[in-house]
Parts: structure tokens; C-alpha cells; sequence
């Protein structure tokens, strides 16, 4: 493109017209009527009547001169007739003749009506629809060197065929029509008169491209091309480059047929950056930024809503590439509303894509296009075809030529180069500005051009232009070039010691992007939403804070009172002082930053009012300045630079008068500058491309950035950051940490602009951990534990796990520091888990109070809180979960921490969540939430999508938000299930990292579901009695003995169906086998013949099955309960059987001679006999006085404590328990009463 174009002034347009006029064509004369044929019978009628008359003459008077008189008289009147008969049809043939030339007259004038109607209409149509040879010739590039034709660009945004584009030349129904009368006869020269002029043959055929929205292409590839050149070149041609802007997509190997493209004065758009890169696009990286634009173009335009946007015409060089990139799909779908008009080319119609609004199908010699819905039409058309060669000279003479300024001010300059304007060192250097101390404080940046190209300046000294602004321009005016060059203005000019920048863009634009490195910038923050726009506005009060101490720390230090930041800095010319810069906040995109989040604009604006006098400003960018600019901000700006803008009520916001409303379009970076009571008009300078293709955006920043660096180090000083990037949403974390104190994440405190890690002390009370589905609890715990066990040995730290979840906290099983991971679910090991930390802590108390040591720190871990708390509520009948509270009060000072995770707070009865000192909140649907476990609202909601975020009560800054690491090596993790690989491989490699080492947790005392015989040890006289091993106990851990003692000389074995009793009895029988000498059994079996297995037991004395063997031993018993030589056990299994087969040996008996029911009841209630009793028996007995007695002895064993009704009481006890309720266990599960002792659950030995 030449630097000097000439200039083209673009007359008013001049448009022929044509008239659809309806020409009535004349009605074709009736042809004569022929005659009819009683003609001739009437002139024969006299004839004949003569002939008769005459014969009757002849016959009456015999003579013929009689009748003579009758004959001539009848010949006469025939003659007559004949005669007016012929004079009439020669008269009728006259007249049919002249009506015919009439006829033809008029059809001849009406045919040369119609065919200068059709030359009319012909002709115009031509003109408005140039060929391809007309073209170049409009534009001068027809090989004669001349000025283009005053048609160059005529079509304006409003005309009605703006963006009508020729494809070729075909036939057309002609707008004027001829119309035959009513009720006229046919005529087959009418017939070929309508015919020939009904349709306009070599006529353009056009498609209205703008409000088609998009068009697909299909043909071979010569033809495809040679069309879209066509088009491009009648929109290039017919459009200027300020009303329609050209956008190509291609893949590489199309990209030699559109080298001349990026020519073409309508590929750039003047204003923006990097304009003529942005829309040619060959390679994927250019085509993502192309799009990227594209769409946020689109967004714009839905809101804006103008009524006529500038056009941009998207060519998609193959229609793989909407396939590739879904954003092609979004612009060719909804698009062509907002004026982004998507034309893809492709080989065959078959692979147009499926929003193409239309179709052309096209050849080297035919095409036709239609509507997408509809036919092909019948009638094809000739394509206009452009070759290479043509379109490339069309462009290079386009390139050159530039529309002359309309209006006011053309004696400024329509481009100004800002790298002409800065003083800018060869090289690296640091700029000579930067070392030069301001008279005030700040140097001059310039920015634009005044008339005759005088440099225009931005001073933002309170006596001149002033320290708060606002930039105000419609799409395409050059908004966001203005703010950066103002961005690289003020930072060429001042060092980032003097000067800093925190830039905000509301939607994440690329703008402010180029600048994120400046030494200059303190922060860039994009994508605002409520949540981060209340962090800024706490960042940028905490810079505030840190400005107003620093001032106060100095007046302290050298006993000078600083006012504000001037006073600071004339002392730093005194005294040895760090930099204190100024700090200039840009916000872009203020209009939907208002809209979105008017809190933190008024937030905003009363945090720059006060610090005005501590060096903070601010510029503000919008669309639409009428809607934005309240009172109060306008209250604190000082100038106001408008671009050309939308509507005049949005200039008179920014000047006070309509004149930026008007600014020529095909001008971008035309602007007023209001300031005070001063409006100039200037033209802001450009960022241009480099002949190495590098933009004078990217050579200068990077020239500020090393010449920034190097100046920072010459320094020894760097400038605060104010911005902190958000948390990130995966992070891993290995920063040491000591004793209890885990680094579960990082804590973001934007009031002193820091991230720091945060570390949970353990040993500072117990934690409680909120947060609702999938917000990253059982992470939470996962990083706790694995932290804490990288650093300390098992010996240092016994954890005991119970996972309410099922899955991340059981992959820690592998971990030597976990003594125990129990599922909710297993109420035994719950409750087990349970007991056994309650009297680990009384062991624990009574070593301090010894004066020893506790013992390593012991952490209960609980995950899903609501599901424990459920399982202990059918266990305990109360919901205020009392055994967690016990541990968490009594565990405090002995070491004992508990770490839970619940959904809500309101999952944690108060009394223990009174016991946690400290509280982590994740995600959580409402808001009330955080105030129940924190006791304040949050400002703002969590990010749904992010797990692991949440609050942390920091002790200074209040409510923080942190982000949890993930252990590591789950980074990657996609699901729960790989997590859940993850944190066991590292707890593996943990596992395999430890030195083997004593003293670990100690393990869950679990009862196992079976135990065989042989596992108990022998039987052994007690007290004048028996122990008799019956089982595993499961706290002490150890075997279990029934004790038959003088005090308890008998026992009972009570169940429910299916429980045990019979395996019990032959437990207790083969104990007291093995006692030394070994007792000796009499068996009485019930029907079911459970303990028959004993029948072959030598020692055995007696097995009684039957009646006889209960009358044998009804009369021996007496004398048994006497022998003292040896101890004797009576075992009786299924009682309530026995009783009613046997009733007469098994019911109260009062006759003299006692039964043996009298002597088992009267046995039962004494004692110190050699002879023991034991029974089997079912749990309803109220009105049996054997069981009654030997219930009350409380000595036995009840097998499934859990299975009873409430109320129910056995052996002295009041079943169910409370930790056994409605619980499941295996067979054998009992609890052995021994007398007053505390009973003691065990499982019955079986096998």
C-alpha cells in the first residue's frame, strides 16, 4: 500500500431508474360475419311466387301474357335482393380491413413501447450491476492511467442494494408487461408479443447477499474462484472500505490463489491493531484469532443493536473448515442479522454447509442459485468469471486510492504514526523521559495530532487536562487503538518507578492484553464477574491502605507532615525514599461493566475519590457513554476524548454537543478532546505494522519492557503488585510445614494483594469442613492427611478414618499412620472406633496425670458427618451426636483432633459445633450457609465449576477465599475413581518412603464374624466354681470366659431364633471339658437334638433325650447336688421345647415327691453346690419361675443384643443398647453377664 494515495472525493449518488409499466395492447377486430343462408331463399321467394301465379293464369285464362306481368314482377324483386346482398358484404369487407390496419398501428406502437421499456430497464439494470470488465474500468484498472469514475464506492450502508452482487447474466421476467382487454378474441400476433416480451434476456441476475446472510458456492475449483473474484470484486468496487470490510479463511493449500488479498483496502480496518493480519487468516493460530474476533464482534452488535452495522464479508475457502471450527457454525447461523456474512466455497453443492441461507452452483459456462428450501430454478445463468490477474490489478489500484475527508477538519492528518511521536532511544536504552524528574507530576504523553500534524499531548496534571477520564467510541471508531495508545504514551514517557498501571477488561478482550508484562503493570484483570470485581475493588483499596501508611510511616520517620503524594516525592528529592508512582486504573468495556456489576463501579469510583491526593486515576472506556456516566462519576472526571459515537445524546455526554455523532465513519481515530471549557478536534496516533510484520505495539512494549527491567534493577526496587492472578482452579503445593500443621491450598488475600499458602494447625483445635456435592470435601481431607503423613512417622501420628463417602478417604488404608478406615454403614466398627478412642483417652489420662506424655497426636477423621450422624442416631435414639462431642471436649488437651466434612452446617448439632475452632466452607448452594458456619455472609458465591474453592476466617482480613491443592499426582485425574487411584498411589509410595517403626496406631479391636473352639484356651476352676471360655471379647481384646462362681453359680443363654443358644451350649460344654479334672456333663437334648454330638464325649455322664432319662435323673438329682468329689454341669438346650414335650417334667409340680422342674427352680436359687445349671432358652419367660430365678442371678450370655424390642430387659439389662440398636450381626454375637461386671460383647466360639 502506498504511503501517499491519492485522494478520491465520492459524489452524491445518481441511480437510473426504469418504469414497470403495464401497457395494454389493443383488441384484434372482430372478423365479418358470414352470411346466412336463407339469404338466397329469399330472393328466390318472389321468383317462385311468380312461377305459381303464372301457372294458374295459364291454367285459368290459357295465356301466357296473363302471367307475364307476375314474372317480371317476381325476377325484379329477386334481382333487388341479390344486389343488396352483394353491396352489403363489399361494404363489411371494407370496414374489416380498415379496423385491421388500426389493429396493427396500435400494436405496433405498442410494441415499440414495450421494447424501450425493456431497453430502459435493461440498461439500468447493467449499469447497477457492472460487469467484471466495467469494473476495472470504474476503478481505473482497466490499463489506462486515469482517475477511477466518480461510480468508485457509490453503494452507502442505506441504499436498498447495498451488497446486491452480480453472479452473471441470464433472463429475467421483465418488470413491465403488456395486458390484453378483457373479452378480446385471440390473436396469434398478440400471442408472440406477449411471448417476446415477457422476460429481459442477458440481463444481470443478482443475489441481495445482505439479506441472504450467507451463501455457499459449489462448483470445480476454477469456477468457484473465478465467481468469488467477481463478487469480491464488485463489493470491493461498489462499497468503500470505511462501509464493508473483507474477511478470508483459507487453508494453506488455497493460500497462493488469495496472496493479493491483504491489499485490499476492505481486509483493514483502519483503527484497529494489526488490522490487516487480523482478517486474512491462513494458519490455525490466525484463524482462532480471527474468530475469537469475529465473535466478540457478534456480541457486540446483539447488543448494540444499530440499524444498519458495517457489513463483513467472511470468504471460508472450503467448507472442511466449518466443520473444523465451530465458531464458522455459530456465524453462519446467526451471523447475517448482525451483518457477518459468511460465504463458504466448496467443490460440490452436496457439501454446503447446512446455515447457508443460499446456494450457487456454478460452471465454466452455466450457474443457477437458489434459496435454500426451495427448487432450482428452471432458467440457469452465464457466470461472470474474473481471472487472477484481473483481481490482482483491481486491488493494487484499490490500494492506492483514499477517500477525501467530508466536513470540518481537513486540514488535519488522516494517519499519525505514534512512533513518530515518542522519543524513543535506538536500541534498549531507557528513555530519556524516564530520567528526567516532570516540573509537576507528569511528563506530556502525546497521543494524536492537531491541524497541520501538530503533536497533541495528554497532560494529566491537575492544572491541566487532570487526573480522571473517559474515552467514549462506537464499534469500529478506534477505541480500543486510543487506549493503547495512551497506555504506551504515558509509559514511554514514564518509568515504572514513576508511573504504574492496573488495567481491568470486563470481558477479557485483547485490547489490554499486549500489556500484562509491562514492567509498568501492577495487574491485569479480565473476565470481571461480582465475585472478582469485589477482590479489585479490595485490592485497590489495600493499595490505598499501603499509599496513606506509607505517607504516615514517613511523616513519623522525618517529622514532616505529607499531605499527598507530591509532598512525598519533593522529600524523596531530600531524602533517601523508595518510589512511590503514580497509579493509573484503566477500566475497558464500562457500559456492561455498569450494567453487570453496578456495585463495584460506585465501589470504584468512591475509592478514586479518595485517593485522588495519593497519585491513583483513572480512565474509563464505553460504547455508550449516555448510559454509563452517572453524577457521581461525571462529578470526577476531567477530560473526555470522544470518538465518533452512536447516537448524538451520547456526544452531548461527552462534549456537551452533537458533533461527535458525526464524525465521517471512514475516519477511525478522529476525535474531540473536551477539557474544561476547550473542545479540539485531533486525530489519535496509530500503532502500525513494521516491514518485518511486526506492529509498533509489540517493538514498543518490548522496548519498554527490557528498558523497564533494566531500569527497576539500576533501582534495587520493584513495584508492589496490586492484582494477583485468581486462584487457580487445580494446583499442587509442596511448601514445609512442622508438627500439626497441614498446607491444605492456597489462601488469596487481595487486601494486601498476596497468595499465600494455607496452613491448617491442627494443634489449635479441631476442623470442620462445609461444602456441598462434589465441592472437593473428601480431597480436603485426602491433602490433610497425606501432608501431615509425608512429614511425620507413624510413631508421631495415628489417624483413624471414617469415610462417609466410600472411596477417596479408604484409599488411605495403605498408609502406615492409619489405624483404621471404617465405612459408616458398619455400625460395629463405628461404634467400636469409637469406644476405643474413648478409652484410649482415659489411658491417655491417666499417663498425664502420672506425669507422662500423651502419646503422638491422634486425628478422627469423619467424611459426610451426616451420614455418621445418622447411623448413631438408630443407634444411640438422639441426634446431638454425644459420643463425638465427649471426644472432641475430653480430646482437646490429650491430643485427640477431629477433622469432619458435612454438607451444611446445620449437620452438626451445636454442642458439637461448638467444639471447632476452626471451619472451612467450600462450595455451598446458599449463601446463609457460610453464615451459619462463619457467622457473616460472603460477598459473593463461589465459581459452581471449580472444586476445592472455598472461605477460610482469616484472623485480620476476615472471610478469604483459597483454593485446596490436589495430592499429588491427581492433577490429571478425571473422575473420582482415577482421584481415588491417584491418593492411593501416593499413599503407597508414602508407605514404601517410611522406615519401619514401632509404636503405630494401634489397630480396631473388631470382633471377627466366626471364631473357632480351638482359639480359646482351657477351661479352669474358679472360686468353687468354673470359668468356661465362650468367646472373643472385644475390649480388653481377648478371650472371653463365663464365670460360674458361688456368687453365680448358674447361668442363662438367651436369643432369638437362629442366633446361637445351641452352638453357645457346646461351647461351654467343650470348655468345661478342658478344665483340669474336667467337669462333668449332663445333657439334656431338646427335640431338635442339637448337642447329640456330645453322646460321644467320654467324661460325658449322662445324654437324656427322653422320658425315661428325665425320670432316671429326677431321681438322682438330689444326690448330685450333694457329691462334693466332682463339679457337675447340667446343660439344657431348647427349654421352651422341652417344656411342652415334657410338660409333666417341665411344669411346677406340687405333689409330695418334687419333680424335676421343683428341683431345677429350687436349684437356681441357691448356691455353692457341685452342680451347675445352664439353659438355653427363648426371651419370653415372665411366667416361668426357673427362668425368672436364674434371669435374676444376671449371669449368661444374650445373643443379638440389637434384635430386641425396646423395653425388653435380660439379665439386669435393658435391651436393646443403645450402640446395638437395630443393628446386624452374625450368628454368635452376644454379651456375656458376668454378674455385676460390665458386660462385655463378644463372639461365641462355633467351630
Amino acid at each position: 500500500m502506498q504511503d501517499n494515495p491519492s485522494l478520491f472525493n465520492r459524489p452524491p449518488r445518481l441511480r437510473p431508474r426504469w418504469c414497470a409499466e403495464t401497457v395494454e395492447l389493443p383488441a384484434p377486430p372482430n372478423p365479418p360475419q358470414p352470411r346466412s343462408g336463407t339469404m338466397w331463399l329469399q330472393a328466390l321467394l318472389p321468383v317462385i311466387a311468380a312461377l305459381i301465379f303464372s301457372a294458374g293464369a295459364l291454367i285459368g285464362y290459357g295465356s301466357w301474357l296473363a302471367a307475364l306481368p307476375a314474372l317480371v314482377l317476381g325476377v325484379l324483386s329477386s334481382g333487388i335482393t341479390l344486389l343488396n346482398e352483394r353491396d352489403t358484404t363489399r361494404h363489411n369487407a371494407r370496414d374489416h380491413a380498415e379496423q385491421q390496419t388500426l389493429f396493427a398501428d396500435r400494436l405496433a406502437a405498442a410494441r415499440a413501447r414495450l421494447r424501450r421499456l425493456h431497453e430502459e430497464e435493461r440498461a439500468a439494470r447493467r449499469y447497477l450491476a457492472p460487469d467484471p470488465a466495467e469494473l476495472l474500468r470504474i476503478a481505473g484498472a482497466d490499463g489506462r492511467p486515469r482517475a477511477p469514475e466518480p461510480r468508485l464506492w457509490e453503494r452507502r450502508l442505506s441504499d436498498d442494494d447495498a451488497l446486491e452482487l452480480r453472479l452473471g447474466s441470464g433472463t429475467l421476467p421483465a418488470t413491465s408487461r403488456a395486458v390484453i382487454p378483457p373479452g378480446a378474441p385471440a390473436d396469434r400476433r398478440i400471442d408472440q408479443l406477449l411471448a417476446e416480451y415477457a422476460t429481459l434476456h442477458q440481463v444481470p441476475i443478482c443475489l441481495p447477499l445482505r439479506q441472504l446472510g450467507s451463501l455457499g458456492i459449489a462448483g470445480p475449483r476454477p469456477a468457484v474462484a473465478g465467481l468469488a473474484y467477481a463478487l469480491l470484486a464488485q463489493a470491493a468496487t461498489l462499497h468503500a472500505p470505511a462501509e464493508l470490510r473483507i474477511a478470508l479463511i483459507a487453508q494453506t493449500n488455497t493460500a497462493p490463489d488469495w496472496q493479493w488479498i491483504a491489499r485490499l483496502p476492505h481486509c483493514q480496518t483502519p483503527g484497529e491493531p494489526q488490522a490487516g493480519r487480523i482478517f486474512v487468516a491462513i494458519e490455525p493460530a490466525a484463524i482462532d484469532r480471527l474468530l475469537t474476533f469475529l465473535l466478540d464482534e457478534l456480541s457486540r452488535r446483539r447488543e448494540a443493536a444499530t440499524a444498519h452495522p458495517v457489513p463483513v464479508v467472511i470468504i471460508v475457502d472450503s467448507a472442511a473448515l466449518v466443520t473444523t471450527y465451530t465458531a464458522l457454525g455459530q456465524l453462519l447461523r446467526d451471523g447475517g442479522a448482525y451483518g457477518l456474512i459468511v460465504v463458504v466455497l466448496t467443490d460440490d453443492w452436496a457439501n454446503v454447509p447446512e446455515y447457508c441461507a443460499a446456494v450457487v452452483e456454478v460452471d465454466q459456462r452455466m450457474g443457477r442459485w437458489t434459496r435454500a428450501g426451495e427448487a432450482w430454478p428452471a432458467t440457469p445463468f452465464q457466470p461472470d468469471l474474473l481471472d487472477r490477474a484481473s483481481i490482482e490489478q483491481l486491488t493494487n489500484r484499490l490500494a492506492t486510492i483514499r477517500l477525501t475527508e467530508i466536513g470540518a477538519g481537513q486540514h488535519l492528518p488522516r494517519h499519525t504514526r505514534l512512533l513518530e511521536l515518542l522519543e524513543l532511544p535506538v536500541g534498549d536504552g531507557i528513555p530519556p523521559r524516564w530520567l528526567q524528574p516532570p516540573t509537576l507530576a507528569w511528563h506530556e504523553a502525546p497521543i494524536g495530532a492537531l491541524g497541520e500534524g501538530k503533536p497533541f499531548s495528554l497532560n494529566l496534571n491537575e492544572q491541566c487536562h487532570g487526573p480522571h477520564g473517559i474515552i467514549a467510541g462506537a464499534t469500529g471508531a478506534g477505541k480500543s487503538v486510543l487506549l493503547q495508545t495512551i497506555i504506551v504514551a504515558l509509559a514511554a514517557t514514564h518509568g515504572p518507578d514513576r508511573l504504574n498501571v492496573l488495567l481491568i477488561d470486563f470481558k477479557g478482550g485483547a485490547a489490554l492484553a499486549p500489556f500484562a508484562h509491562l514492567p509498568h503493570t501492577t495487574g491485569l484483570v479480565t473476565d470481571l464477574d461480582d465475585r472478582l470485581a469485589t477482590r479489585a475493588i479490595a485490592a485497590i483499596s489495600s493499595e490505598l491502605r499501603r499509599r496513606k501508611t506509607k505517607l504516615r510511616t514517613v511523616t513519623e520517620q522525618y517529622g514532616i507532615h505529607l499531605e499527598n503524594i507530591a509532598d512525598y516525592r519533593a522529600l524523596a528529592r531530600q531524602h533517601p525514599l523508595e518510589p512511590l508512582p503514580n497509579l493509573l486504573i484503566v477500566l475497558d468495556e464500562f457500559d456492561e461493566m455498569a450494567r453487570s456489576c453496578p456495585d463495584f463501579v460506585s465501589a470504584l469510583v468512591r475509592v478514586v475519590k479518595q485517593g485522588r491526593s495519593l497519585g491513583v486515576h483513572l480512565l474509563i472506556a464505553t460504547q455508550q457513554p449516555a448510559r454509563v456516566v452517572s453524577d457521581e462519576i461525571r462529578s470526577q472526571l476531567s477530560y473526555f476524548i470522544a470518538l465518533r459515537l452512536g447516537s448524538s445524546e451520547d456526544s452531548r455526554e461527552m462534549l456537551q454537543r452533537p458533533d461527535a455523532a458525526f464524525l465521517p465513519p471512514q475516519l477511525p481515530g478522529r476525535a474531540y478532546v473536551r477539557s474544561g471549557g476547550e473542545v479540539r478536534l485531533m486525530q489519535v496516533a496509530r500503532l502500525a505494522s513494521q516491514p518485518d510484520g511486526q506492529s509498533d505495539l509489540e517493538a514498543i512494549t518490548q522496548r519498554l519492557c527490557a528498558a523497564g527491567h533494566a531500569h527497576l534493577t539500576a533501582l534495587n526496587w520493584q513495584p508492589p503488585p496490586i492484582w494477583q492472578p485468581p486462584l487457580p482452579a487445580h494446583l499442587t503445593l509442596h511448601t514445609p510445614a512442622s508438627g500439626l500443621q497441614a498446607v491444605a491450598g492456597l489462601l488469596d488475600i487481595p487486601q494486601q494483594s498476596r497468595q499465600i499458602p494455607l496452613v491448617i494447625d491442627l494443634s489449635a483445635g479441631h476442623l470442620a469442613i462445609f461444602g456441598g456435592p462434589a465441592s472437593g470435601k473428601s480431597v480436603t481431607l485426602a491433602r490433610i492427611i497425606l501432608d501431615l503423613a509425608g512429614r511425620c512417622g507413624p510413631d508421631a501420628l495415628w489417624c483413624y478414618l471414617i469415610d462417609g463417602d466410600g472411596r477417596l478417604l479408604s484409599a488411605l488404608a495403605d498408609l502406615p499412620h492409619v489405624g483404621a478406615v471404617v465405612q459408616p454403614f458398619d455400625r460395629e466398627a463405628l461404634l467400636t472406633l469409637l469406644r476405643q478412642l474413648d478409652n484410649h483417652l482415659r489411658e491417655r489420662r491417666m499417663r498425664v496425670s502420672a506425669g507422662q506424655p500423651p502419646g503422638p497426636p491422634v486425628l478422627l477423621v469423619i467424611d459426610r458427618l451426616a451420614v455418621v450422624r445418622d447411623e448413631l442416631r438408630d443407634a444411640y435414639g438422639e441426634s446431638d451426636l454425644a459420643e463425638l462431642v465427649r471426644l472432641a471436649r475430653n480430646g482437646r488437651d490429650l491430643g485427640l483432633r477431629l477433622i469432619v466434612s458435612a454438607e451444611r452446617p446445620s449437620d452438626l448439632p451445636y454442642r458439637l459445633a461448638a467444639q471447632f475452632e476452626q471451619r472451612l466452607a467450600l462450595r455451598m448452594p446458599d449463601l446463609n450457609d457460610y453464615a451459619d458456619a462463619f457467622g457473616q455472609r460472603p460477598p459473593s458465591q463461589l465459581p459452581p465449576a471449580i472444586a476445592g474453592r472455598g472461605y477460610w476466617q482469616h484472623s485480620d482480613e476476615g472471610l478469604l477465599e483459597v483454593q485446596i491443592a490436589l495430592p499429588a499426582g491427581s492433577v490429571e485425574a478425571g473422575d473420582n475413581r482415577e482421584l481415588a487411584l491417584a491418593i492411593r498411589a501416593q499413599a503407597t509410595v508414602l508407605a514404601h518412603a517410611m522406615p519401619p517403626t514401632a509404636g503405630g496406631p494401634p489397630p480396631l479391636a473388631l470382633l471377627p464374624e466366626r471364631l473357632a473352639k480351638s482359639a480359646l484356651p482351657p477351661a479352669s476352676h474358679y472360686a468353687a466354681g468354673l470359668k468356661l471360655p465362650s468367646g472373643w471379647a472385644a475390649e480388653p481384646p481377648g478371650p472371653a470366659a463365663l464365670r460360674l462362681s458361688p456368687e453365680t453359680p448358674h447361668a442363662l443363654v438367651i436369643g432369638p431364633r437362629r442366633s446361637g443358644k445351641s452352638t453357645a451350649l457346646l461351647t461351654l460344654a467343650h470348655s468345661a471339658l478342658t478344665a483340669s479334672p474336667p467337669a462333668h456333663l449332663i445333657i439334656i437334648d431338646g427335640p431338635r437334638r442339637s448337642l447329640n454330638q456330645l453322646r460321644a464325649i467320654a467324661p460325658t455322664m449322662r445324654y437324656i433325650a427322653d422320658e425315661a432319662g428325665l425320670a432316671a435323673l429326677t431321681a438322682e438329682l438330689s444326690a448330685l447336688r450333694r457329691e462334693a468329689a466332682n463339679r457337675h454341669l447340667l446343660i439344657i438346650d431348647d427349654y421352651h421345647l422341652c417344656r411342652e414335650r415334657w410338660r409333666d417334667h417341665f411344669t411346677q409340680s406340687y405333689s409330695a415327691t418334687p419333680n424335676l422342674f421343683s428341683q431345677l427352680v429350687e436349684l437356681a436359687q441357691t448356691g455353692n453346690e457341685p452342680l451347675h445349671l445352664i439353659i438355653a432358652a427363648g426371651i419370653s419367660y415372665a411366667d416361668d419361675p426357673l427362668l425368672r430365678a436364674l434371669d435374676g442371678a444376671r449371669n449368661g450370655i444374650v445373643l443379638w443384643p440389637g434384635r430386641y424390642d425396646t423395653g425388653t430387659r435380660l439379665l439386669g439389662l435393658n435391651l436393646p443398647l443403645p450402640d446395638q440398636r437395630h443393628s446386624e450381626q452374625p450368628p454368635g454375637r452376644a454379651l456375656l453377664v458376668n454378674g455385676d461386671d460390665e458386660p462385655v460383647m463378644i463372639q461365641v466360639a462355633g467351630e
